[in-house]
């Protein structure tokens, strides 16, 4: 018993494991306020490229399609753009409704999807 005593009363040791419990959450805390700062980065960069996109659509009404879309694809920084996915669809009132969607790949590993898609949308008459 009195072994037992002597053991829980060290404290040799203690300002490691004090530092294990501490870290692991401020590390993950850390990686997720990364994690919110690159999806926000990339959500601002899709926002840029439909302004860009809108812009030209109210410039020039008949601009084509892949004008469009390529013009879009110059403007988002990100690499590959390959993952882009650009649309322009008109709805009975006239508008035209262009949407980007961008799937982007998790850093933190998840158990429910290592991947969510980031989407924008502008209507323009």
């Amino acid at each position: 018993m009195k072994r037992l005593a002597d053991f829980m009363r060290r404290t040799e040791g203690a300002t490691a494991i004090e530092f294990a419990i501490v870290a692991m959450p401020l590390i993950l805390l850390l990686v997720g306020t990364l994690e919110l700062g690159r999806v926000l980065f990339i959500q601002n960069e899709l926002a840029l490229a439909a302004d860009r996109g809108v812009r030209t659509l109210l410039v020039t009404a008949d601009t084509p399609m892949a004008t469009i879309e390529t013009q879009i694809r110059d403007t988002f920084s990100l690499t590959p753009p390959a993952g882009l996915a650009v649309t322009l669809a008109t709805d009975g009132t006239g508008f035209r409704t262009l949407r980007i969607d961008y799937p982007v790949e998790l850093l933190i590993p998840t158990l429910v999807t290592p991947q969510i898609t980031l989407t924008t949308e502008r209507r323009v008459p």
